[in-house]
C-alpha cells in the first residue's frame, strides 16, 4: 500500500510468490474501505495495459487461469534469478524467428 500511495503503479515480485496476492488483497481491502479511489485503480490499470499493448509485440494478457501455468515455470524462475543477478536469462523457450 505504501508504494501505491507514493504513486507506484507497477511492482515487480521476483522472489516472493505470495507477495502479489498479498498486495492485491491489500489494494482491494483499501478500495472497499474507501481508503483509496477505485476509479483511480481502474484508470491506472488501463494505462498499464495500454502501455503494454503499445510496447510489447503480440501482447495478450489472457486470463489468470490461462497464464497461471507460466508462473513458477522453469523459464519464469530463470528470468527472476537473472534479473536478481543482473544478467541475461538463459531461456529454453526462445523462438529465434521472433527476433526481427
Amino acid at each position: 500500500m505504501q508504494a501505491y500511495k507514493a504513486g507506484c503503479n507497477i511492482l515487480l515480485y521476483c522472489n516472493d510468490f505470495a507477495a502479489p496476492e498479498i498486495a492485491l488483497k491489500a489494494l482491494i481491502d483499501a478500495a472497499s474501505k474507501n481508503e483509496i479511489n477505485q476509479n483511480e485503480i481502474v484508470s491506472n490499470h488501463r494505462k498499464i495495459l495500454d502501455l503494454k499493448k503499445a510496447k510489447i509485440k503480440n501482447f495478450n494478457l489472457g486470463t489468470y487461469s490461462e497464464i497461471q501455468h507460466l508462473i513458477g515455470a522453469t523459464d519464469h524462475i530463470e528470468m527472476a534469478k537473472a534479473v536478481n543477478e543482473g544478467r541475461m536469462p538463459q531461456l529454453s523457450n526462445i523462438n529465434s524467428d521472433d527476433d526481427d
